[in-house]
């Protein structure tokens, strides 16, 4: 009896350690996020990029289409992680979503992606911030 209640012990607690995995995300997205700024007066070709690391939000199309607010208080109410040496990762519900920068929060075509039910995203972006 004693062994039976350790064996099930046992498989209940694989159970729960293999359903609470930290590393999968059912709908998201996963990628790199490269940054520059400089001069827009010389071709793209000579725009240097680096690794972003800091905040990434994710602005839902549906939320923007209707948020009446200014685009920083838009940025607190959306989905955001950390960037850690450009790459990045989190788990979003379906739909559309663009992915910005509070430092430069332009929320263009270039930064739009989708997130699949059931699927995660990759995907990588280039940020060019003109001075």
């Amino acid at each position: 009896m004693k062994a039976k209640v350790i064996i099930l012990l046992i498989i209940s607690t694989l159970v729960v350690m293999i359903s609470c995995e930290t590393n999968s995300i059912k709908s998201g997205i996963n990628g790199s996020l490269q940054y520059g700024e400089g001069s827009c007066a010389f071709d793209q070709n000579s725009w240097t990029y680096n690794p972003y690391s800091g905040y990434v939000h994710f602005v839902n199309t549906a939320v923007k289409d209707t948020f009446s607010g200014p685009i920083n208080k838009l940025l607190n109410i959306s989905d955001s992680t950390i960037a850690s040496i450009g790459d990045f990762k989190i788990k979003l519900e379906p739909g559309n979503y663009y992915l910005c920068i509070r430092s430069y929060p332009v929320l263009s075509s270039d930064n739009l992606f989708v997130v699949q039910p059931n699927q995660t995203t990759e995907q990588n972006f280039w940020i060019y911030k003109c001075m």
